[in-house]
C-alpha cells in the first residue's frame, strides 16, 4: 500500500481543477454477525459526502484516507462539470497496474488479505493466475533419492559459520523449501578446473562438501536474503540431479576413523620417524632432518600445540587475518584437535583448493599435519 500512496501523491499535482462529488452509500457487511435487524436497516442510508479532485480513483482513495469512507461502503459519483475526468483515471490506473505488478513479482512470501487479493485479482488477474500455477509447480518437491539440495558456491567448514547472500531465483526457491523442511542443505565448491570427481565424472562441483544448517535467516523486500549457517558435518556426493534449476544429490556422510585407529596411526608414524631420525643423525650428525620426517615424529598433541602457539604468536603480531572482528565471528581457536584445523582454515589466507583437502581427510592427525605445513609456508613467506 505504500507504493499506491506514493503513486497517488505523485498524481495529485497533475490533476488540476477536477472536482467530483462523492456520496458514501452505507452497506451492511455480511461478515459482521453481531448487528441486529434494526442496525442493519440503517445501512441503506447515505453516509459522508465530499467534493474531491483527481478523478474517481484518486478521489475515492483520498476520501478513505480522510476516514470518511467505511470499509463496507460503496460510492456514488457526480460530475460537477461536463468532463468526467476519465483520462485521469486511465493514467493513474496504468501506473497502479505497473507498481502492483512489480510488487507481485518480488517473490516475497508474506501474508495476504481480502483487500489486497481483490486489488490484485482486479488489476492483473492473468498474472495472479500465472503466479499461482507457478507456485503449485514449485511446491511439488523433487524425488526421494536425491534428498539433499546443493548450493554450489564456496568452501564451508564443519562446526564453523558460513554467511550467504542469496539472490538467484533458483536458490531463493531452494532456501524456501529448506526452511520449510529440516533447515539443512549441502554446500559444495565450484569445479573450476572441470576435473573428474570420482565416479561422478566431470561435474560442475567438487564431490566433497559440508552439510549446513540454517541458524538465522533475513528476508529482504526485493526477495533477496541473508542466511547464517553452521557446518554440521561432511559428505561425499554419490549421485546428483536437477530440481527446478538447482542441484540435488544423494550423499554419503564422511566420518573420521575410530579413536583406536587414530591412535594406531600416531604410534606407527612417530615410531618409524624417530627410528629414522636416530639412524639419520648417526650417519649425518650435522644434516637437517627431512621436513616430512620431522612432522611425523611429533605426537598429535605436539602438532596441536605447535599450531596453537603459532596462532598466539600471530595475534601478538597483529596479523590482519586474526583481528578481533574475525575472532568474534569464528570464535577462539578450539582446543579439540579434531576441530582446530577447520577453525584455522576458516581464518588463514590460504587458497580454498588447499583447504578443500581437509574435507576428504578422515584422520585428525592428517588434518593437523596439513595445517602444520601451511604454518611452515607462512613463516617462510614472512622471512
Amino acid at each position: 500500500m505504500e507504493l499506491v500512496a506514493q503513486e497517488v501523491a505523485q498524481h495529485r499535482p497533475s490533476s488540476g481543477d477536477s472536482p467530483t462529488r462523492l456520496q458514501e452509500i452505507l452497506r451492511y457487511d455480511e461478515s459482521e454477525d453481531d448487528h441486529n435487524e434494526i442496525e442493519k436497516s440503517h445501512f441503506n442510508e447515505k453516509g459522508n459526502q465530499e467534493v474531491l479532485h483527481g478523478g474517481r480513483l484518486v478521489s475515492t482513495y483520498d476520501m478513505a484516507e480522510l476516514g470518511k469512507l467505511r470499509y463496507s461502503s460503496e460510492v456514488e459519483y457526480s460530475a460537477m462539470s461536463t468532463d468526467d475526468y476519465e483520462h485521469l483515471d486511465v493514467k493513474v490506473l496504468k501506473r497502479l497496474r505497473e507498481v502492483t505488478y512489480q510488487e507481485l513479482d518480488c517473490l516475497i512470501n508474506q501474508s495476504s488479505n481480502t483487500i489486497l487479493n481483490s486489488l490484485l485479482n482486479g488489476l492483473c488477474p492473468d498474472l495472479v493466475a500465472s503466479r499461482a500455477e507457478a507456485v503449485r509447480a514449485e511446491e511439488q518437491a523433487g524425488n526421494d533419492v536425491m534428498s539433499t539440495p546443493l548450493f554450489i558456491c564456496t568452501l564451508a567448514m564443519p562446526a564453523m559459520p558460513t554467511f550467504l547472500h542469496v539472490f538467484e531465483p533458483r536458490y531463493r526457491l531452494m532456501m524456501r523449501r529448506v526452511l520449510e523442511g529440516n533447515r539443512q542443505f549441502g554446500m559444495v565448491m565450484y569445479n573450476r578446473t572441470s576435473s573428474s570427481q570420482g565416479s561422478l565424472g566431470s561435474v560442475p562441483f567438487l564431490e566433497y562438501g559440508t552439510m549446513l544448517e540454517i541458524v538465522n535467516y533475513e528476508l529482504l523486500r526485493d526477495g533477496r536474503s541473508f542466511v547464517e549457517t553452521r557446518g554440521i558435518g561432511r559428505f561425499k556426493v554419490r549421485a546428483h540431479g536437477m530440481l527446478d534449476g538447482y542441484n540435488v544429490a544423494s550423499v554419503e556422510r564422511v566420518e573420521d576413523v575410530s579413536l583406536a585407529e587414530e591412535g594406531a596411526l600416531e604410534q606407527r608414524e612417530t615410531t618409524m620417524a624417530r627410528d629414522y631420525a636416530e639412524s639419520h643423525f648417526r650417519e649425518n650428525p650435522q644434516a637437517q632432518l627431512p621436513t616430512d620426517i620431522a612432522i611425523e615424529s611429533l605426537s598429535t598433541q605436539q602438532l596441536l600445540d605447535v599450531c596453537t602457539a603459532f596462532v598466539r604468536e600471530m595475534r601478538e603480531a597483529s596479523a590482519p587475518w586474526l583481528r578481533d572482528r574475525i575472532i568474534q565471528v569464528y570464535g577462539e581457536p578450539p582446543e579439540d584437535p579434531a576441530l582446530f584445523p577447520y577453525w584455522f582454515a576458516s581464518v588463514v589466507p590460504v587458497l580454498e583448493e588447499e583447504k578443500y583437502v581437509l574435507l576428504r581427510t578422515t584422520h585428525v592427525r592428517e588434518r593437523l599435519k596439513i595445517v602444520y605445513s601451511w604454518i611452515g609456508r607462512i613463516r617462510g613467506q614472512r622471512w
